[in-house]
């Protein structure tokens, strides 16, 4: 018999470590809007941990793929 555990690691990297990036978006807006996002990405995934590119890409691709799933246009 064995038993199975998951442990937390302190010395692990958060969990956008497995993140590879293969396309390099620079992307320039206000502080305010900035803030915007950050307090959407706050209310929409609240204690998650979020890099500040993190935030603008799971919101942009959630926003993208409402565009495109969109019937009628």
């Amino acid at each position: 018999m064995s038993t199975l555990s998951n442990v937390a690691l302190p010395d692990r990297l958060p969990d956008t470590w497995h993140m590879k990036r293969t396309v390099q978006v620079n992307v320039k807006m206000t502080q305010d809007d900035f803030e915007f996002l950050r307090k959407a990405a706050e209310k929409k995934w609240p204690d998650a941990v979020m890099t500040n590119s993190g935030i603008v890409l799971a919101l942009a691709r959630i926003a993208a793929r409402q565009i495109v799933t969109k019937k009628g246009r």
